[in-house]
């Protein structure tokens, strides 16, 4: 009986992720401007999506599952699977949400409904707060702190995060999050600010 489950939830599991592919190849023909230019060393991002698939250590996570995996622990493994497997950013969130199952993947295709362009930050925030709401807090803390301006692709990019990331934090004194902003900023701009704004120290 438990082979007979799980060779039943493996199937469902690939019926799962093969949709999300597809999904995935959709949204990328809808939206063109998304699809990286052709060269001699790159695929176009479309074709590219077919052959990411995760590590087969990558696991599933269900809120009814009797494993002792919590959702920190899977956006953990998946991020690192994520990263490994070259997984573009705009398709994070399309290819990590293949492994959710049950309620979490019911929360992954209303969000994708309610936001086309979802992000692997905005997935995995939705399902820390419902999944893990006590920790969300101090993991947003963490995460501010480490976003940098050099680890963005631009100052935009930096900012965008940021604003994401300090509102979620509302008890956190806005002196503070102006601290962390500038703190995090690349050298030279970080300078210019510091010698525009002489009352504010880090």
């Amino acid at each position: 009986m438990e082979i007979i489950e799980a060779q039943a939830n493996a199937t469902q599991s690939q019926i799962l992720l093969e949709q999300i592919r597809l999904d995935a190849l959709k949204f990328a023909k809808d939206n063109p401007s998304i699809i990286t230019p052709s060269s001699s060393t790159q695929a176009p991002v479309a074709t590219k999506i077919v052959q990411w698939r995760l590590p087969a250590s990558q696991p599933f996570f269900s809120s009814n599952s009797t494993e002792n995996l919590t959702i920190r622990q899977w956006i953990i493994a998946t991020e690192v699977n994520l990263k490994v497997s070259g997984v573009s950013e705009d398709f994070q969130a399309f290819v990590g949400g293949a492994y959710l199952r049950d309620g979490p993947f019911s929360r992954f295709q209303a969000l994708i409904v309610k936001k086309p362009n979802l992000t692997w930050d905005d997935l995995r925030t939705d399902l820390l707060s419902a999944y893990e709401p006590a920790n969300l807090a101090s993991l947003n803390y963490i995460r501010l702190g480490d976003l940098t301006q050099v680890t963005c692709p631009t100052l935009a990019d930096y900012v965008d995060k940021f604003t994401r990331l300090e509102s979620q934090l509302p008890s956190l004194p806005e002196s503070f999050k102006i601290s962390i902003f500038v703190k995090n900023l690349k050298m030279e701009l970080k300078e210019k600010i510091m010698a525009n704004t002489p009352i504010l120290t880090l």
